[in-house]
């Protein structure tokens, strides 16, 4: 297997791994001692309570998913790019390390959200608990793996020898 085609099953594999992400829950809030009473999970498209007293839809919040879903297409475009024609295997590699920071970046942006909203890490309270979800654990492998992807299908220029540091003394002349 040829570096770009691992290389594209790598992106592949990201892209997968970026869309699923983007479903599953980023973190969680609990009330460990009362199950069923409170607390609330975050995905990347909604709030939505969890209590069963007063259940409720998923509510607006910041909405990462849309950017994950952009970074996936773009993935997803760059692995399949890599095989067509030269210049859009260029396109295919720029979108590729567009896709890159997009999902990072959004990566970071939900963690520190999280951990700003629950003081850098220490309990909100002694009744909560808080839990960063699979999902954030998700996206963060998914980046990893999209780095790799990306330096693999990049079209690195062909090492050569490098010339000796001093070149060859000239053999001495004879003279006639």
């Amino acid at each position: 297997m040829t570096r770009k085609a691992l290389g594209a099953v790598v992106l592949a594999v990201g892209a997968a791994l970026v869309l699923g992400g983007s479903a599953l829950e980023l973190y969680r809030l609990d009330r460990p001692h009362a199950p069923g009473s409170g607390g609330f999970a975050v995905t990347s498209w909604s709030v939505v309570f969890q209590s069963e007293r007063t259940p409720s839809s998923g509510r607006s919040s910041p909405r990462w998913g849309y950017a994950l879903v952009v970074a996936g297409v773009l993935v997803a475009f760059a692995a399949v790019a890599q095989f067509r024609s030269s210049r859009l295997a260029i396109a295919g590699r720029l979108a590729a390390a567009l896709a890159v920071g997009l999902a990072g970046a959004t990566t970071w942006s939900a963690y520190t959200t999280v951990t700003t909203l629950f003081g850098g890490g220490r309990e909100p309270s002694p009744r909560f608990h808080w839990v960063i979800g699979p999902g954030l654990w998700t996206l963060a492998a998914a980046c990893l793996v999209l780095l790799v992807g990306t330096v693999l299908v990049q079209d690195w220029p062909a090492r050569t020898s490098s010339p000796p540091e001093h070149p060859p003394e000239d053999p001495p002349r004879q003279s006639r």
